[in-house]
């Protein structure tokens, strides 16, 4: 008798693993669809969508690009320095909103920082929106999920 109690336990933890095996599987499946990226024709560019759990998980939000002032030297736009991405090379990038949830990594120059605004004499339009928090986990999402 205690066989048959002991083989019956065996069974339903080997039924229980397997079913939790399969939920957590269905969560992950889930969890990598929170994000895509997809290379945009004819550039190195590549789009991250997000959906809008994604947003709200990471707390993304964004700013407005804005016209340098006056007498600003080289710079001809301005933005929060949180929107600047520095990848490992040392290269200037601010997300740019495409659309709700899509994003395109685009390069800029950064001619100086002063306070917390960072001056650019080249990257996105005024009016343009760029990413100031979540722009880290755009870009690991880009570098994971981009390399295919």
């Amino acid at each position: 008798m205690k066989r048959v109690a002991q083989a019956v336990l065996v069974a339903t933890i080997a039924l229980t693993s397997t079913a939790c095996s399969r939920s957590s599987s269905k969560q992950d499946k889930a969890a990598n669809h929170q994000a895509t990226v997809e290379k945009i024709a004819g550039t190195d560019q590549a789009r991250v969508t997000l959906t809008d759990k994604a947003i709200e998980r990471i707390g993304l939000e964004t700013v407005t690009v804005k016209d340098a002032p006056a007498g600003s030297s080289g710079a001809t736009r301005t933005v929060s320095n949180a929107a600047v991405l520095y990848d490992p090379s040392g290269h200037t990038w601010a997300y740019v909103s495409q659309a709700h949830g899509a994003y395109v990594r685009t390069p800029i120059v950064v001619e100086r920082v002063v306070g917390d605004q960072a001056l650019l004499s080249d990257g996105p339009p005024s009016g343009a929106e760029v990413v100031t928090l979540g722009a880290e986990e755009l870009y690991g999402a880009e570098s994971t999920f981009g390399e295919s």
